[in-house]
């Protein structure tokens, strides 16, 4: 992943994924293990929001049907559940409220579980860390326990 995550285009990744403005070389594309696929067959993305770690969403137009297809991941949430005005709404600073219509509970008095029903608030995270030269490093650092290595630069 490394190589991915160095070139200037890609503007996510992830363990096994990478979202890229370029194109792939097709030594790197395969549906065999170890390869990257192309999950969209072909078909570009037109607009995207990337707001943090399995948090994003996209649309793109299928090359074929000319539908727009619609998709999302969030962290919590079913895959592909959020329309995309919910994750636009999410990344303007809202937050959307999702029916979680089956979640397990388990109780560590009896052992017990239950089945029920819930609600999902689901916003954008507010942190202090800054993407630089794509590495996150934080904007504050506490206990700082070791020399620092001016050699090397950091944020405060």
């Amino acid at each position: 992943m490394i190589p991915f995550k160095l070139d200037p285009g890609v503007v996510y990744t992830d363990t096994d994924s990478v979202f890229t403005s370029n194109k792939l070389p097709d030594h790197f594309l395969s549906n065999a293990l170890g390869y990257m696929k192309d999950e969209l067959g072909g078909n570009k993305i037109e607009v995207a929001y990337f707001l943090d770690i399995k948090k994003y969403g996209y649309w793109h137009k299928d090359i074929e049907s000319g539908d727009i297809i619609e998709r999302s991941v969030f962290a919590g949430v079913k895959r592909n559940s959020l329309k995309f005005s919910e994750v636009r709404s999410i990344a303007n600073g809202h937050h959307i409220i999702k029916n979680i219509p089956i979640n397990f509970y388990k109780s560590m008095q009896n052992l017990d579980i239950k089945i029920s029903s819930s609600q999902l608030t689901i916003k954008k995270k507010t942190n202090d860390k800054k993407l630089i030269d794509n590495n996150y490093s934080p904007g504050t650092i506490f206990n700082l326990d070791h020399p620092l290595n001016y050699n090397k630069p950091f944020i405060i």
